[in-house]
């Protein structure tokens, strides 16, 4: 809920974007104000602790994003993962993480604009139990997100993104020890500023 509020809010409040006339083309690296990210990709997971093979299996998700200054801001998302974990099969199961952080945005050596996101993110897994065996449990744990983008529009930059996510928590009930690793890669297009 608190998501949608902050997702939707932006509309009310969205901050005029600061103009420096002299160097138009970094207008939205100097804008104040919200954006949000919307990606989709693939994810790649690893276990330690553990007999457990990871895999590839389809990430996706939003990022809303609040710049309080040209160069710092904050994220909140919503992702969508099936992280791949099986004993003999390629076998996934799904989650729904909520990442939150502290967020940095730049100019690059390429000819579009960074974003770099750092903070932790709650796991939730949307079923109970992995292959009629095992119980599964959400935690917390760290992500680093990174997205360039490349001006279509006014408005609208589309891009490449990646992210990095480490649990602290096992996500089996049963195995204490198990941690993941979970490299996701793909597609990003962000809206506002």
């Amino acid at each position: 809920m608190v998501l949608l509020v902050f997702l939707f809010s932006r509309l009310a409040f969205a901050a005029e974007p600061s103009k420096d006339p002299a160097n138009a083309d970094v207008e939205s690296v100097v804008a104040t104000g919200f954006s949000t990210d919307l990606y989709a990709g693939v994810n790649i997971t690893n276990y330690s602790g553990s007999n457990l093979d990871g895999g590839v299996h389809f990430a996706g998700g939003v990022k809303e994003f609040y710049f309080v200054h040209q160069h710092v801001g904050f994220f909140l998302g919503l992702d969508y993962s099936i992280r791949a974990m099986s004993l003999t099969t390629s076998e996934g199961t799904s989650w729904l993480d909520i990442p939150f952080g502290i967020a940095f945005r730049y100019k690059g050596w390429t000819a579009g604009e960074n974003s770099l996101g750092l903070g932790a993110f709650y796991s939730l897994p949307l079923t109970s139990r992995y292959a009629d065996a095992y119980d599964l449990q959400g935690g917390v744990g760290i992500v680093l997100y990174a997205a360039t983008y490349f001006k279509i529009s006014p408005g609208f930059d589309f891009g490449i993104f990646a992210d990095i996510k480490y649990s602290f928590f096992s996500p089996i009930t049963q195995a204490d020890y198990v941690k993941f690793l979970t490299t996701s890669f793909g597609i990003v297009a962000r809206f506002g500023h």
